[in-house]
Formats: structure tokens, C-alpha cells, sequence
């Protein structure tokens, strides 16, 4: 008996030490995200950045050419160079890798920057000059232009929002990107920028969606932070993905946008899979140590609007009094038996297909 007893208190004690290790690590997170911090870098009046995800951990070397690139873009320059062995890079692979990263750095940590289209890197043999070619997605004036119609949208969404609490402006946002925008081409690098989900004529992918909502969440008073990594599961994207970590009651949680247009195109209507999802197992982070431990549970869209199912054969009435509209989203438990009985309870329920995302599904009823 005493054995057992120690156990537990082992256990609890182990439970207490990561838990407030992880609470430690938010706070020290909270804090620098609304630590009173002037900016180094600023580009224009559409965000503010605290540049404490990204720049902050990159090594001394790093930064230094951190500050020289970000310099030029905002500058407008397209071609620059710069020697290598100032930076204590060799010629190697190794070189287009740490500007890659540099170039993701400043990405991520400058959302505003909606201009910027990509990078162009070249180097000549035996030489340690790098020559860096930027493509820009606009000129100054359609940039300054843009900045406007930006600053237009986000002054509507203050006032929309002014009197709302931290989980009604989150789902605001999520709602104002997901019903204004459709899934766009990864390969353009227009769809990359924040500018592309502002546009009535374009189409954001991940980075555009995720840069787009922080820069919303900045102006209107939300704690997030734009998050790149891998997404092991998905519809939309391949691994490679952008997403935001939102602040609501003192918890973090996962706030993915893109998600929105899983199925829009098919059902015209915008799918909360990726809003404040729990399904947080599918998501890595590329920089672990600078993200906040996602602990948030209190909301889910779902259980809120009763839109969670536990299916049962027997009981296909519970469902059909769910299904009052030609689509209908659900959070449903036991999936697999309900695809095994689809076939036989299809006529009964008025179904003409169903999509499975994860534990979500969308049942589609017959006109």
C-alpha cells in the first residue's frame, strides 16, 4: 500500500513540475507578446511587430544578416550582394539554407510586408559574393495604394469587433477570412502574402491566411502568434504550412484558417475544422522553443452549437433532426461504423454523399 501511495505521489509530482514548466514557458511568452517594445523594424501602419519568434533565435551572425536583408527590402531593392566570409559562411550548400532561413524569418515576423514576392539566389564560381535578386508582387505606388484598402478592411473590423470578447473577435476573424476567400496556388507567390486575402480578385494559401489573421489580431487587440512548421493532415496543403496560435482566457490554441475553405468550393459554405482546433497532435511547430504550449480546452465550436454526434444505428433519428440544412457539419464519434452502415441508412436519412475531415463530417442531403 505504502509502494502504490509513493507512486502517486511521484506521479502528481512529475503532473505539477510540466505543468508549471509549460506555464512558465506561456508566461515568459505572454510577456514578451505585450511587453511595452518598440519595434526595430518599421515598415508600415498595418502591424507592429515584436520580432521575438523568429529574429529572436537566430544566432549573432544570423541577425546581423537579418538586418542587412530586411534593410533592402524595405528599401524596394531588387539586386544586392554580399561577401560570405563576412558572415562565416563557406561556399555550400550551407549558405542557401541560412539565407532561406533568413529570408522565412523575416517573413514570419513582418506579416506586413505584403509587397514581397521571393528571393533569387546566385553565386559564381571560386567567388564569395552572393548576389540576391528580389521579386516584388507590386511597385511602391501599388503598394502605397494597397496599404489604404487594407487599412480600410481593418478599421471596419475594429469597429465590428470593438465590443467583443477575445473567443467572439477570434471567431470573427476566422469567419471574415474563411467567407471572403477561396484556396489559391501555392506556386504563386502572390497567394503567399497577406495582401492576396484582402483582395476580392486574388487567392491566399496558408501563408497568406495565417499573415493576413495576424495581422488583423494585432490591430484589434488578440495575443497571437504567426507559427511555421509541418501539417501532417490535411486537405489543402502538403507538410509544409502556416497557421497562428491565439490567446483567449489566459490558454492558447490553435487557429487555422486556411482550413476554412476545405470543402467551400463544394458546398459553398466555410467548414470550422480548423477553428481553435484540438487536434493539435497534427501540428509541428518548426521552432518549438519559442511557441507556446497549446493547453487551451475550454471552447470548441461544436460542443457550443451542439453540432457533436456519437453515432448509433439505432438511433438515426438523433442525426436526422441534426440535418436541417442541404449541408451540415458535424464533430462525429464512432465514424467508422457510420461509413460501414452508410449505404444502408443513406435512403432513410436523405443523404446524397458525405465528407470525412479527421473526426469532422460533412453530410450533404439530396435537393
Amino acid at each position: 500500500m505504502k509502494k502504490i501511495f509513493k507512486i502517486l505521489i511521484f506521479v502528481c509530482v512529475v503532473f505539477f513540475i510540466i505543468g508549471f514548466v509549460r506555464y512558465k514557458k506561456n508566461n515568459k511568452i505572454y510577456n514578451m507578446l505585450t511587453d511595452d517594445y518598440k519595434q526595430k523594424y518599421y515598415i508600415n501602419e498595418l502591424y507592429e511587430s515584436k520580432e521575438i519568434n523568429y529574429r529572436l533565435i537566430l544566432n549573432k551572425r544570423e541577425k546581423k544578416l537579418y538586418d542587412f536583408y530586411i534593410n533592402k527590402i524595405i528599401n524596394f531593392e531588387n539586386n544586392f550582394s554580399f561577401d560570405l566570409s563576412e558572415y562565416d559562411y563557406t561556399y555550400s550548400h550551407e549558405y542557401f539554407e541560412k539565407i532561406s532561413k533568413i529570408n522565412r524569418a523575416v517573413m514570419m515576423d513582418h506579416p506586413e510586408l505584403i509587397y514581397f514576392g521571393y528571393p533569387e539566389m546566385s553565386k559564381q564560381k571560386n567567388s564569395k559574393i552572393v548576389t540576391i535578386k528580389i521579386h516584388y508582387i507590386m511597385n511602391k505606388e501599388e503598394y502605397l495604394k494597397n496599404i489604404k484598402m487594407i487599412k480600410n478592411q481593418i478599421e471596419n473590423i475594429k469597429n465590428e469587433t470593438i465590443n467583443m470578447d477575445e473567443y467572439s473577435k477570434v471567431k470573427y476573424v476566422y469567419e471574415y477570412l474563411g467567407n471572403k476567400n477561396n484556396y489559391g496556388n501555392q506556386s504563386d507567390p502572390v497567394s503567399q502574402s497577406a495582401y492576396a486575402a484582402f483582395n476580392d480578385n486574388l487567392s491566399p494559401v496558408c501563408a497568406g491566411y495565417g499573415r493576413a489573421s495576424q495581422i488583423i489580431f494585432n490591430n484589434i487587440g488578440v495575443t497571437s502568434m504567426l507559427i511555421s512548421g509541418d501539417l501532417k493532415s490535411t486537405w489543402l496543403t502538403g507538410d509544409s504550412h502556416e497557421w497562428n496560435v491565439v490567446k483567449i482566457k489566459n490558454q492558447y490554441y490553435i487557429y487555422d484558417v486556411t482550413q476554412s475553405s476545405i470543402l467551400k468550393g463544394t458546398t459553398g459554405k466555410i467548414s470550422y475544422v480548423g477553428f481553435l482546433t484540438k487536434n493539435k497532435s497534427i501540428y509541428s511547430a518548426e521552432y518549438k522553443k519559442s511557441n507556446p504550449y497549446i493547453n487551451g480546452k475550454e471552447y470548441d465550436y461544436y460542443e457550443m452549437n451542439n453540432l457533436v454526434y456519437s453515432y448509433n444505428r439505432k438511433k438515426t433519428n438523433e442525426l436526422k433532426s441534426l440535418l436541417k440544412n442541404k449541408y451540415t457539419e458535424l464533430k462525429m464519434k464512432n465514424i467508422s461504423e457510420f461509413k460501414n452502415d452508410y449505404s444502408d441508412i443513406k435512403m432513410e436519412l436523405n443523404l446524397k454523399t458525405y465528407y470525412v475531415i479527421d473526426d469532422i463530417v460533412v453530410l450533404e442531403k439530396n435537393n
